[in-house]
């Protein structure tokens, strides 16, 4: 199901200021790549390998990897349908809620996730996992600076039912803050 709204609803970001857009400090695919770049320089100073000899890990993580971009690819093409932004700095236009979306807020987030635990996987970086949690941390902080997540639900809880949960959907909720307030 797609939602229209308002176009000229407002959301309040961190600083106060009135606007329809995630307020992002830093472009997600900016810290995504910056995560692969440090950990990939790390691990050629100070190698910290921890898959065993035996595990595929070339294969292995790029079948993650494969996964994680699939979904991504996925989301985007399920916001070009819909005729909504996908970058965080642009208005959001449309409420989304087919494909990846009836399972999760954020599954473009959640393919760079999958992404980094590919490549992580692929070249047995331990580096490469542990900067999982700043990319994480990041992404709950940095993109999404000063919001809510609009409810507890599990992930896998199809919007729909987080919406109705939450209150989602009420004419002072914008889209921006459903789909962009949170990580996962």
């Amino acid at each position: 199901m797609i939602s229209e709204y308002n176009a000229g609803s407002t959301m309040n970001d961190a600083s106060g200021n009135f606007h329809d857009s995630s307020g992002a400090a830093v472009r997600p695919p900016i810290v995504w790549a910056l995560a692969v770049v440090a950990g990939r320089l790390i691990d050629a100073v100070y190698a910290l390998p921890f898959l065993p000899a035996t595990v595929p890990a070339g294969w292995l993580g790029a079948i993650v990897f494969l996964a994680g971009l699939a979904l991504l690819i996925w989301a985007a093409m399920t916001f070009r349908r819909a005729g909504t932004n996908i970058p965080t700095t642009q208005p959001t236009t449309t409420i989304v809620e087919d494909g990846p979306y009836r399972y999760s807020r954020n599954p473009i987030y959640i393919g760079m996730f999958l992404g980094l635990i590919g490549l992580a996987v692929g070249f047995d970086s331990l580096w490469l996992l542990i900067l999982l949690v700043p990319f994480y941390s990041s992404s709950a902080t940095w993109w999404s600076p000063g919001k809510k997540p609009i409810s507890n639900a599990s992930s896998a809880t199809p919007i729909a039912t987080t919406r109705a949960a939450s209150g989602a959907g009420c004419e002072n909720q914008t889209a921006g803050h459903l789909r962009r307030s949170a990580p996962i």
